[in-house]
């Protein structure tokens, strides 16, 4: 398939394999007859069982930023889920020089780390992500939805393309929204608590959904004038907003 195609399938297979996540929750919770907490290995975008079998169009795709929306998505599933721990597969790449060796004397598997081999280790869009919402991590997680969002049809399906988190450390209120439409900015309307009008902003920025090259994060300092303001969250991105409540 093409990446485009791989894209939507990827999307619908993070939807396929929070889902999943969540019934085994439910299945031991049913069982044990109590929460017992699950932990989650070797997460990260793969075909996924009882879903169309995609392949990788390049060589580059899963290194580049749409495996890393997948990353956001589930990680914002694990947290509202009460995932304590979720381990994301791998963290170091290979050398290029391994011809497709899958031997134990390996570190990884080619494209799907976190840092690409040494001697540079550059960070992937996957860590570019991680970098964002690691902050994030053992923070109250509050509700949050998205009503009335634009899906993104494909052949592999429908899915929303809006992704959300909120999340809160004493008076410090962080939403963090996932657009994971490739090509489409998507402007929406923000319902928040009173007094967190002020606040940073950090935006993974791309060219493209697939883009390997030319990733970064940007920050920004911002106000909102209005109680419902309006935000552009760009296409194949991940924003966080984190504001501190003001002072009355």
């Amino acid at each position: 398939m093409n990446a485009d195609q791989t894209h939507d399938h990827v999307m619908m297979g993070s939807n396929w394999q929070a889902a999943h996540v969540a019934r085994e929750q439910a299945e031991i919770r049913h069982t044990a007859g109590r929460d017992i907490p699950l932990l989650v290995t070797e997460y990260g975008a793969s075909p996924v069982p009882g879903f169309q079998t995609w392949r990788e169009p390049g060589r580059d795709y899963l290194a580049s930023v749409s495996p890393a929306l997948y990353v956001a998505t589930q990680l914002a599933a694990f947290a509202e889920g009460g995932i304590p721990a979720a381990l994301k597969h791998s963290l170091v790449d290979v050398p290029d020089n391994h011809n497709g060796d899958s031997t134990s004397t390996n570190l990884g598997s080619r494209n799907v780390a976190i840092f690409s081999p040494a001697p540079d280790f550059s960070p992937s869009p996957t860590a570019l992500v991680l970098q964002m919402l690691s902050p994030l991590a053992g923070q109250e997680v509050l509700e949050s939805t998205v009503e009335n969002g634009p899906r993104r049809v494909s052949a592999a399906g429908q899915y929303g393309a809006l992704v959300t988190l909120a999340t809160r450390t004493g008076d410090d209120l962080t939403l963090t929204v996932v657009n994971r439409d490739p090509e489409r900015d998507v402007e929406a309307e923000l319902t928040l608590p009173d007094g967190y009008r002020k606040g940073e902003v950090a935006t993974l920025d791309a060219p493209h959904f697939d883009s390997v090259t030319g990733v970064g994060i940007v920050t920004d300092t911002v106000t909102f004038d209005a109680d419902t303001p309006r935000r552009v969250f760009p296409a194949h991105s991940v924003t966080t907003m984190t504001r501190p409540k003001e002072s009355p």
